[in-house]
């Protein structure tokens, strides 16, 4: 191949295999099937709403879940109080309970009670949170 080719190839590949001595390979062939695939098959897919949080809150949604079910007591008793206190939560409660329903489903397999327990008491402690509308969940 020419200087210029390799130039051309290097700058738009596509149009190589367009051409017609790559059709004559099996990869011409192959892509070629695909692109008609692709363009025939239409999937129309619901966008799943997701709800930012701040910097601040991921912090505290991370210090949280790992303060709930981690070892130390007093910072689980610290967590578990601010869950059942904060008027803030409102954004953080689809995430909280995601964690809270991923933990148990992977925890009853595990027969981890003690995680199980700790989780319960996330529950626990959101409802007593009289500011958060928990029907919903």
């Amino acid at each position: 191949q020419s200087k210029d080719q390799l130039v051309a190839d290097s700058v738009d590949p596509a149009a190589k295999l367009k051409s017609g001595d790559a059709r004559d390979n099996k990869l011409g062939t192959v892509l070629g099937t695909l692109h008609k695939m692709k363009t025939v098959e239409t999937v129309n897919v619901k966008q799943l709403a997701s709800h930012e949080l701040s910097v601040e809150q991921q912090l505290y949604y991370k210090e949280i879940t790992e303060a709930c079910v981690g070892s130390d007591e007093a910072r689980r008793a610290e967590a578990l109080q601010s869950l059942a206190c904060d008027p803030g939560l409102h954004q953080m409660l689809p995430r909280l309970c995601t964690f809270i329903a991923e933990g148990v489903r992977v925890n009853v397999v595990q027969h981890n009670l003690a995680i199980l327990i700790y989780l319960m008491r996330m529950v626990k402690s959101l409802l007593e949170n009289q500011t958060l509308y928990l029907e919903k969940y």
